[in-house]
């Protein structure tokens, strides 16, 4: 997982600018609060599946990142397989590190 977002995401969190689990990112999603899906690299397939086509028809971006244990472990969570970055800042940057970290490659 890379460091700059795993960072972002933990700053997401602790400044409330995030959602996790099922239920509640989909809420956000379909609210149009929803500014980047992040989806564990593990997650279940009809689960990766059914979360990329909700994100798909809200026109929201979506990102890999870490396993599920990885992810809940960084919102001081039970392991999640979803969670939803609602501040347009903080994706923003999130977005750049992922770029950043593919041109890298």
């Amino acid at each position: 997982m890379n460091v700059r977002v795993s960072r972002l995401i933990g700053l997401a969190r602790r400044c409330g600018r995030l959602v996790s689990g099922d239920a509640a990112v989909r809420e956000a999603v379909r609210r149009g609060r929803a500014g980047l899906l992040v989806l564990a690299e593990d997650a279940a397939p009809r689960t990766a599946r059914s979360f990329r086509e909700l994100a798909r028809a809200g026109a929201v971006p979506v990102i890999t990142c870490g396993t599920r244990d990885e992810l809940g472990r960084l919102l001081g969570s039970t392991p999640r397989a979803v969670a939803a970055v609602i501040d347009e800042h903080l994706t923003r940057g999130i977005l750049e590190a992922v770029s950043s970290r593919e041109r890298e490659r």
